[in-house]
């Protein structure tokens, strides 16, 4: 690709080859973080589900549900077709720094339900059903600015020429810069941000490459991070009803995730010209990974539901890609694979209880367990846990009220990011050890051939960011989201 793009020679191509060898290495540190953040899965789906707080895994008998425990689709007796619109607006702020706001617009769930059996049987199999559907896991908009008052009044540029001096080959970079090409951005032992920040004159040397440094002291910086995509699942399940008592299902499932971050840092240095740069740092991400789900309910007695679901790790392989700009400099298009770095394991487990027919309450267990193999530690790769609790209350014949409660968190604090020299990547900043409260309300109208249900929810999720590798005390990143979600469904 990018010899089509740059006309690159044959011997550049060998030099891009050793390159890219090292990009895997250089921004290994950096791919944890990619990871944690593309196998995320929010609280979003169809309003019943929603507006339980998720907990449904021993419940069943919603579209949404399948994605946890596909044996949730064995409770249904009827065939449908339903669809949910969602709205929802992410805050995202610093302290008592003004949040930055973001609203979207998504349809979460779209399901067809094709519902076979007779229900007057009492023993074998009652029910086989099957469900082609579409789930929204995760959307990722999300944006922040952040200004020198909160930012490291360190400067970065200087901290990028400490870095470049701890280059054993720095002065490299120096002859490079006497040619004139852009050659130096297919040395594998020079890092990308060394390389834009001599080439626009924001870091200089004075003999000859041996030692660099900022060309003048920091006045300012602020750093804007834009994040936008989301993580799509494609569903097809089948199920069966035993006896009333037993219900199992099984899904085949296939991801289909967008992901792309934009970060712009600015910064202002001391200098006879007065310098002032801006770096901004390009990152995508996509990929279509296949997964498969088993899960069981029981129904040991009338009043009792427990449910049991393993979704395997995902197959396939995530595709990156990454670029800068400073000034009148770019770097070339860095593109490479991560086929090491399956979605987690996930398993649910959970229990509900029903009133006779006035209503039911359900707990739930979430649990994400990355799989690691020896050729591949990932040791920042943290496994995430999840609780649920969710209520349902019949207010009137065919009217419910519905309430939920959700926290997740991560099992282990991950490490701060170290920069090395050869890095290729440039986009700075990071997220640790996140967790997510959601508080959802609910109410539906189950009619005889139509459903209507509506649910609203909010989202707390907290976590450390670093604006950039040298920050000593991170920023304490809050992100508030309220959502509404909208679900019609007939049935016959």
């Amino acid at each position: 690709m990018l010899s089509r793009i740059y006309n690159i020679s044959s011997s550049k191509l060998r030099i891009l080859c050793a390159i890219l060898l090292a990009c895997l290495f250089a921004a290994a540190n950096a791919q944890d973080f990619d990871m944690q953040t593309l196998s995320e899965i929010d609280l979003i789906g169809t309003a019943r589900y929603v507006g339980m707080g998720g907990a449904m895994t021993a419940v069943g008998g919603d579209e949404s549900a399948v994605r946890d425990n596909p044996a949730s689709l064995g409770v249904m007796r009827r065939s449908q077709v339903a669809l949910s619109l969602a709205w929802q607006q992410d805050a995202t702020g610093v302290g008592n720094q003004r949040p930055d706001k973001v609203n979207s617009f998504s349809a979460p769930s779209a399901a067809l339900v094709f519902s076979f059996g007779n229900d007057e049987r009492y023993t074998g199999v009652v029910r086989s059903n099957i469900m082609i559907s579409y789930q929204l896991l995760k959307n990722f908009a999300r944006q922040g600015f952040y200004d020198s008052s909160l930012l490291n009044r360190q400067s970065l540029a200087q901290a990028v020429a400490n870095i470049t001096n701890s280059n054993p080959y720095r002065s490299s970079l120096h002859t490079y810069l006497e040619k004139g090409g852009s050659d130096v951005y297919y040395d594998a032992d020079i890092g990308w941000l060394s390389a834009l920040m001599a080439s626009e004159h924001v870091i200089e040397t004075y003999d000859s490459g041996n030692s660099w440094s900022a060309t003048g002291r920091q006045t300012y910086s602020d750093l804007f991070v834009n994040e936008l995509g989301s993580n799509n699942e494609f569903t097809l399940a089948w199920s069966l009803n035993i006896s009333n008592q037993w219900f199992l299902g099984v899904g085949l499932n296939v991801l289909s995730l967008n992901y792309s971050k934009t970060s712009y840092f600015n910064e202002g240095l001391t200098a006879a010209n007065n310098t002032k740069y801006s770096l901004v740092s390009n990152f995508s991400a996509n990929s279509t990974l296949v997964i498969g789900s088993i899960g069981l309910i029981a129904h040991p007695i009338e009043q009792l539901r427990l449910g049991i679901s393993f979704i395997s790790p995902s197959a396939g392989r995530f595709n990156i890609r990454n670029y800068s700009t400073l000034g009148n400099s770019q770097t070339p298009i860095n593109t490479y694979n991560i086929s090491n770095y399956p979605l987690p394991l996930r398993t649910s487990v959970g229990a509900a209880y029903q009133f006779s027919t006035n209503g039911l309450i359900s707990i739930q267990y979430n649990y994400a367990h990355k799989i690691v193999g020896k050729s591949n530690p990932a040791d920042a790769i943290s496994d995430v846990h999840g609780l649920h609790a969710g209520a349902e209350w019949r207010a009137y014949k065919r009217m419910y009220l519905r309430a939920g409660y959700a926290y997740e968190w991560l099992s282990k604090n991950m490490s701060v990011l170290q920069p090395h020299y050869a890095d290729t990547r440039t986009d700075l900043d990071y997220r640790l050890g996140e967790f997510r409260h959601y508080a959802t309300f609910g109410i539906g109208y189950r009619g005889r051939y139509f459903n209507v249900e509506g649910a609203y929810r909010f989202r707390l999720s907290q976590a450390d960011l670093y604006t950039y590798f040298r920050q000593e005390t991170p920023l304490r990143m809050s992100s508030l989201t309220n959502g509404i979600v909208l679900t019609i469904a007939w049935h016959n």
